[in-house]
């Protein structure tokens, strides 16, 4: 399907919950409020399998913290084969745990947030009390039962950058699958850290050689490659050439339309297969969101108050 500015539309992000176990000082919730209620397992199947019937062929499962969700596995067994790709995005703290029964369950790739190896560093970010070593072990885990390419999230700060060298060194040595994506930060608050570009981690990077090798048709996101053969893909959200290129729609926790991460949510009629078909249908055609267009809503920030919910 085409939406309203005439892109095409086949990928669609799933917020699973807003329940997480770390308190990332730039974690953005997917740009949602919080709300008590979480769509069932069936919802969730219903609504993705209404997005399959529409012609979409990726499906990113998100949060919080996906894999807190313990029907995770029996999600994706829902929707099994109606995708040409099933990922999940997940800070890889029960990664170790939790990888082959996902695998088992259709689960095709991760994505997984480590911005640092530096333990001192990582607790400040995170405000966990995980260490950068137990995200690698769920890494290496992920990679050995085939949830691959698996690709490391890197959000950049000033403060990590003289760190990136590792990291591409350790994802070289201990996790030969991996990928870097390079983040730049996209709230608008004040998070405690100094937001750095791709240019300044690429200059980080210099006597690696990194080598622009081409430019992804989704969001127009450049790739490089590190002479020590690590793939580097660079994610600017800010980026109007990323707007222009979006083919992704977004589905709330609670069982919301969004056409962009700042857009405004629609309802869905979730207990509704036909009516489900006929809303997204609607609405990916109306669909004409681009970051600065709503820029005024803003991105709300990972400052939460009161305990955090560690596993």
């Amino acid at each position: 399907m085409r939406d309203a500015l005439g892109r095409r539309v086949d990928s669609v992000r799933a917020t699973l919950t807003l329940r997480c176990n770390m308190n990332c000082v730039y974690c953005h919730r997917e740009g949602e409020g919080r709300s008590g209620r979480e769509l069932t397992c069936e919802e969730w199947v219903r609504v993705l399998r209404a997005c399959a019937r529409l012609g979409l062929r990726r499906v990113k499962f998100t949060g919080g913290e996906p894999t807190l969700r313990e029907d995770l596995p029996r999600i994706i067994e829902g929707i099994r084969n109606r995708f040409r790709d099933v990922s999940l995005t997940t800070n890889g703290s029960l990664l170790r745990r939790r990888a082959d029964e996902l695998r088992e369950s259709g689960l095709d790739r991760v994505n997984v947030s480590l911005d640092t190896l530096d333990p001192s560093l990582y607790r400040i970010i995170t405000r966990s009390r995980y260490s950068p070593r137990e995200i690698l072990r769920g890494i290496e885990a992920a990679i050995s039962v085939g949830l691959t390419p698996v690709k490391v999230n890197v959000v950049l700060f000033r403060e990590t950058l003289e760190g990136l060298r590792e990291l591409a060194e350790e994802l070289t040595d201990e996790c030969g699958c991996a990928r870097l994506q390079l983040i730049e930060p996209m709230l608008d608050a004040e998070v405690g850290m100094q937001p750095a570009t791709v240019r300044e981690a690429l200059r980080e990077l210099s006597d690696l050689k990194p080598r622009l090798v081409r430019v992804r048709k989704f969001q127009n996101r450049s790739v490089y490659r590190l002479e020590n053969g690590v793939t580097i893909e660079a994610i600017k959200p800010k980026s109007g050439e990323m707007c222009r290129a979006c083919s992704r729609i977004r589905i709330t926790h609670d069982g919301r339309f969004k056409g962009c991460i700042l857009g405004r949510p629609r309802r869905l009629p979730v207990d509704s297969y036909r009516a489900l078909l006929s809303a997204l249908r609607r609405y990916i055609r109306e669909r004409d969101d681009t970051m600065s267009g709503n820029r005024r809503r803003g991105v709300r920030g990972g400052r939460a108050r009161g305990r955090r919910d560690l596993p």
